[in-house]
């Protein structure tokens, strides 16, 4: 299982938590799996409400 996370507000998709990138573009979003989704998650949740977030989930591999 494999996810992305867009930001609502913008509508922008994570790229990279530690550097705090959001890009435009779907395709330009960081693929996680799903250990990774877990962490990056509880980080984000630190910053934003649940609600502000929207998940994507593949079950197909995704590669940028």
């Amino acid at each position: 299982m494999f996810k992305k996370i867009q930001r609502n507000i913008d509508q922008k998709f994570l790229l990279s938590l530690d550097d705090n990138i959001w890009v435009d573009k779907i395709n330009e979003g960081k693929v996680f799996d799903l250990n990774e989704f877990k962490i990056v998650m509880s980080t984000l949740l630190n910053t934003f409400q649940e609600n502000d977030l929207k998940i994507y989930t593949s079950y197909h591999i995704v590669r940028n």
